[in-house]
């Protein structure tokens, strides 16, 4: 009788190490499902797109500007409609910078976009203010699933 029961913890031990590597191998093969490795492109298709001022945007994308400003930060939303690509520059001690779009194209894998912060007044320029800015730039385009990488 003390066989038999030594016997049953044994198989039980055994069967219960096959059941734990399995549902480790089975949550493996379910997290790599989503993964996708591929190499950023330099160069790929041109988008349309449109600059948008803050009267194109909706008031929800509005408050999150406002919210994140104080610091850089790049940010894709979507509605029904649009996908907005938002590239911030946070605070700046100077109010003659702005965000420019150097670079956008997309591939089959993604958008890719370049912003640079570049001065847009000239010292003859009367630029009345503070001297501080948080310069942004948001740009719309049709909406789309495909993931926006930020260079």
């Amino acid at each position: 009788m003390g066989n038999e029961k030594s016997g049953n913890k044994s198989a039980l031990r055994v069967h219960g190490r096959n059941t734990l590597i399995l549902v480790w191998l089975l949550t493996a093969m379910v997290m790599c499902v989503g993964c996708t490795i591929f190499k950023d492109s330099e160069n790929g298709d041109s988008l349309l797109y449109d600059i948008c001022d803050e009267s194109m945007l909706p008031d929800e994308l509005m408050a999150i500007i406002d919210s994140k400003k104080e610091d850089k930060f790049n940010l894709v939303y979507s509605n029904n409609t649009y996908t907005y690509i938002v590239m911030a520059a946070g605070r700046q001690d100077r109010d003659d910078v702005g965000v420019e779009v150097e670079k956008m194209y997309r591939d089959k894998h993604a958008i890719y976009i370049k912003s640079i912060l570049r001065q847009i007044a000239t010292p003859g320029d009367t630029v009345v203010g503070d001297g501080i800015s948080f310069p942004y730039t948001v740009i719309r385009i049709q909406r789309t699933e495909m993931p926006v990488i930020f260079k």
